[in-house]
């Protein structure tokens, strides 16, 4: 299961290619809205039971705009629940993304985020990432994203 946790509704736009790779290949997903700013009590309450195990994931992509807190908090909190988390920033309407691009690549060490890029190049990158994590356990997945990889330009 690949959870996609954004920041906002406004989010979901860039979501549409992802969707597509993941329903093509049969790899279960759920989107969630949940801001680190907003609802931070949620927030923590979704990692506690995805830490917990009561919430299958194996990977998390986050999305986020201008500071880009939401990936960094998740990874912060869920370093030790080995579950991938993987950041994705989003360019916004300040400074053409370099603020959700540098909080995500620049945060401390011992905080396990990966970093894929901004907008749709960062969520296809992330949807890649996914595959190839989510193949070294699952043969058959293996063997779709392959084609799949064969099949991309």
């Amino acid at each position: 299961m690949v959870r996609i946790i954004i920041g906002s509704k406004n989010d979901k736009q860039y979501l549409n290619e992802i969707e597509e790779i993941f329903n093509s290949l049969d790899v279960p997903y759920m989107i969630q809205v949940n801001s680190c700013h907003r609802n931070l009590r949620g927030l923590i309450k979704l990692l506690n039971s995805i830490r917990s195990g009561k919430k299958k994931t194996d990977v998390i992509i986050a999305l986020a705009n201008s500071a880009a807190n939401l990936p960094a908090v998740i990874a912060g909190y869920l370093k030790i629940s080995a579950i991938p988390v993987i950041g994705v920033g989003l360019s916004g309407k300040r400074i053409g993304g370099a603020d959700s691009l540098l909080s995500i690549a620049t945060i401390p060490r011992n905080v396990p985020l990966l970093n894929t890029g901004i907008d749709e190049v960062g969520m296809y990158n992330a949807a890649l990432a996914c595959l190839n994590l989510l193949a070294m356990r699952d043969k058959n997945l293996a063997k779709r994203a392959a084609i799949f990889f064969n099949g991309v330009k």
